[in-house]
């Protein structure tokens, strides 16, 4: 369609990379600690395996927000960092 060349591409993927940090970076990181001060002596009350696997959920979760989150920038990057050639007039 021709459109990936257009400034509301680059803006829109701009934007959907800002929402991704704020959204999946930052509000994870508060909601983990809101559930860390107000659960976490009643985690342990519950049976080993279930409180192991609210742990582990938490942090597989958190590796791939990261994980994708880096894949998210290093295209923002890319986009950014490639320069236009410049067209001569005859």
């Amino acid at each position: 369609m021709g459109y990936k060349n257009s400034i509301v591409y680059t803006i829109n993927g701009l934007l959907i990379a800002l929402s991704w940090f704020i959204v999946r970076i930052l509000g994870v990181v508060y909601m983990f600690f809101v559930a860390y001060n107000t659960y976490w002596n009643d985690l342990w009350s519950l049976p080993l395996p279930l409180s192991l696997y609210i742990c582990f959920g938490y942090g597989v979760a958190g590796f791939l927000n990261v994980l994708w989150f880096s894949k998210i920038m290093k295209g923002v990057m890319k986009v950014l960092s490639k320069q236009k050639p410049i067209e001569k007039k005859d």
